[in-house]
């Protein structure tokens, strides 16, 4: 998401996959330090620069009374109170961070960032150290359960499923339009733009609230209407892209095989009461494969796993924290319940991997033989206090294609809309609906030479934003 945005997901989401319940078995297990936010931010940001963490510890990162004191003195900050709930508007109220440049802004931007359940921090480092983003005005908010705003409820339990299901695009939106009026004033309009996660959040606002906004731009992020062959055109993108990453680091093929046969079936690793075993955890390498920024990271580490014969087991047991438990079951609650309310289709479900991996049989291919497959490290995740309430999400609130074009052809807002040829988190091929459907309302670019990440260092992107 790089300069990192893979806040930004991923992840996609990070990654919008959700990973399945299986039935425990007693296996010896490790138990490592749950991240924190501050931390696995840190760890997001320097994948960028091709800073890995591989070492026992990582950095704690800002606290939010830090972060507060390092922002440029040209910025403002505040937080507003909106309903948790915006259906019941008297009753429990949270606190939503926001931060910018607001005083005296002239063509104001306001900016989401990937997740769902990640804060804006690491995308407004990285803007800010991208030229072409000079002269913009960026206002940015920490969506709600994120950051310096107030947190998401995290205790499992029912009550607490149907509370998340309040944390979704839509109350961002609604969250968004109240701070609009506060800082800008009723009669304000902005442009918004978003990567990753915070793209479908573009997507939604223009269907909520168009007459707000001077023009959309969303990157990494598409519409489809069935989520399984969504996720299905993402599975064979990381195929595909394994293969130009293999071109310029040959031989990683070989060593990848050989970390995930030295990884027995009984290594377990929990973090909080998340848990994996085996060698899907190899798999996580999918993290740095889908931005191209971060090739020389996924180099790295996979030269770091392996020494020789032998597995070098304190390298792979950080890699686990940090990347496997760190990234992929970072926020494993709020993330699953957000995405299943925000992308599921018409016949939700939490786990689509066995679906697509049968569609993919049928084709003829051969998953289980792949390099990196996604599918396994999602399938392998357990928690035995989230994944029985998945079942009780009920009613979900996914945005269609019909009720994009409709709201988009009656307020004219311009649309723009991105995609990257290495991004195998919302690759390329999953925009092709999108694309037919909306037709003329939008204008689309996919970028050949960038990942999930490439918004950051396009051009068009920031020339559009203007």
């Amino acid at each position: 998401m790089l300069r990192l945005q893979l806040k930004t997901l991923l992840s996609v989401a990070l990654l919008v996959l959700s990973a399945c319940s299986q039935s425990r078995v007693s296996v010896p297990q490790q138990t490592v330090d749950k991240l924190t936010l501050g931390q696995r931010q840190t760890l997001m940001n320097d994948l960028n620069v091709g800073v890995i963490h591989l070492e026992s510890k990582i950095a704690e990162g800002n606290t939010c009374k830090d972060f507060i004191a390092e922002l440029p003195t040209d910025y403002s900050w505040g937080y507003v109170n909106v309903p948790e709930d915006w259906n019941q508007p008297s009753a429990r109220q949270i606190k939503v961070f926001y931060y910018g440049q607001i005083k005296d802004a002239k063509n104001p931007v306001i900016f989401y960032n990937g997740g769902p359940a990640s804060d804006s921090h690491g995308s407004f480092s990285n803007i800010a150290q991208t030229p072409d983003s000079e002269g913009l005005n960026f206002i940015y908010i920490d969506q709600r359960g994120t950051g310096c705003s107030s947190p998401f409820p995290d205790q499992p339990s029912i009550e607490t499923i149907q509370r998340l299901k309040n944390y979704g695009s839509r109350s961002i939106v609604k969250d968004s339009e109240y701070l609009r009026q506060q800082i800008l004033g009723a009669s304000s309009k902005w442009k918004i733009f978003g990567q990753s996660y915070g793209g479908l959040i573009v997507h939604r606002y223009v269907t909520v609230a168009p007459q707000s906004v001077t023009s959309a731009h969303a990157h990494g992020f598409s519409v489809m209407t069935n989520e399984v062959q969504w996720i299905k055109l993402r599975m064979l993108s990381q195929k595909r892209v394994v293969q130009d990453y293999l071109k310029k680091y040959p031989g990683d093929d070989l060593k990848i095989q050989k970390i995930r046969s030295l990884v027995k079936p009984n290594m377990c690793y929990a973090a909080g009461t998340t848990e994996i075993c085996g060698n899907a955890t190899v798999d996580a390498l999918t993290i740095f494969l889908g931005f191209s920024s971060s090739w020389p990271s996924m180099h790295q580490v996979i030269a770091l796993l392996a020494n020789g014969e032998k597995l070098n087991e304190e390298a792979y047991k950080n890699f686990v924290q940090n990347y496997v438990l760190g990234v992929f079951g970072n926020q494993y609650g709020p993330g699953t319940v957000i995405g299943w309310m925000d992308m599921s289709g018409d016949k939700p479900q939490i786990n689509y991997c066995p679906d697509v991996e049968a569609q993919l049989a049928a084709d003829g291919e051969k998953t289980n033989e792949w390099l990196i497959n996604e599918c396994r490290v999602l399938s392998a995740f357990k928690d035995a206090a989230w994944d029985p309430l998945f079942t009780q999400i009920g009613a979900h609130d996914p945005l269609t294609l019909f009720e994009l074009k409709k709201d988009l052809v009656a307020s004219g807002v311009p649309f723009f809309l991105y995609s990257g040829r290495f991004d195998v988190f919302v690759p390329f091929e999953t925009f092709v609906e999108e694309i037919r459907y909306l037709g003329d309302v939008i204008h689309y670019k996919n970028f050949e030479s960038s990942g999930h990440e490439g918004f950051l260092s396009e051009p068009l992107v920031w020339k559009n934003l203007r």
